[in-house]
C-alpha cells in the first residue's frame, strides 16, 4: 500500500530530490497531524499541461516542500501553524534555505496557517494546476544560537497552548 514510501531520491519538475522526512505531531497523547518535507537543490516554477513550459523559473538553493494534513477533529487550535513552525527549525532541514508550500486559493485555513508561520506568496495568481505557492527564506527565521524553537517540549513561540511533539517516522 506504501509502495512509494521507499522509492529511490529522484528528478522531479526540474529539481534533484535531495531528501525525504516524514513526522506526525502528537499533543498530550493524541496524533494532531502529519507534516512531510521533501528537500531539493533548488526550486522550480513549472508549467506543465499541454504546450507547457516546463520549468519558467529557478532559485538556485536549497529548498523544500512542506505537506501537511491536521486531524479534522483537531481544527480551529493552533496545531497546522506550530508544525509548519517546528519542521522549519528542525535540525536536519538546517541545510534548507526556502521553504515552499502550495495550496489552493479556497484553502483559506491553510493559507492562514502559512501567514501565521512567515510564509508568503511566491506569486499571488495560482499556477497551471490553481495551485499557489507559499515560500518562507531561511533569512526570515532568527537563526541564531539559542532563537531556534526546541521542537521537543511546548513553548508559547512555536507551539498552541497545549503543546505539541514530533516523532519522525522511518521509511
Amino acid at each position: 500500500m506504501l509502495d512509494l514510501a521507499d522509492r529511490t531520491l529522484d528528478e522531479y519538475r526540474g529539481v534533484t530530490e535531495t531528501g525525504r522526512h516524514h513526522w506526525l505531531a502528537w499533543a498530550n497523547d493524541t496524533a494532531v497531524g502529519y507534516i512531510a518535507c521533501d528537500t531539493y537543490d533548488r526550486w522550480t516554477t513549472w508549467e506543465g499541461g499541454p504546450g507547457g513550459r516546463g520549468v519558467t523559473a529557478t532559485i538556485p538553493v536549497p529548498s523544500a516542500g512542506i505537506a501537511y494534513v491536521v486531524d479534522p477533529a483537531q481544527r480551529r487550535r493552533g496545531y497546522g501553524t506550530a508544525m509548519i513552525t517546528a519542521v522549519t527549525a528542525m535540525p536536519e532541514l538546517a541545510h534548507v534555505e526556502l521553504f515552499a508550500a502550495g495550496v489552493e486559493p479556497a484553502n483559506t485555513a491553510s493559507v492562514r496557517c502559512l501567514h501565521k508561520a512567515g510564509f508568503r506568496p511566491l506569486s499571488p495568481e495560482p499556477d497551471w494546476e490553481g495551485t499557489v505557492y507559499y515560500t518562507l527564506a531561511r533569512a526570515d527565521h532568527d537563526t541564531r544560537p539559542g532563537n531556534q524553537p526546541d521542537i521537543s517540549r511546548p513553548t508559547a513561540r512555536n507551539r498552541p497552548e497545549s503543546g505539541i511533539q514530533a516523532q519522525k517516522l522511518s521509511r
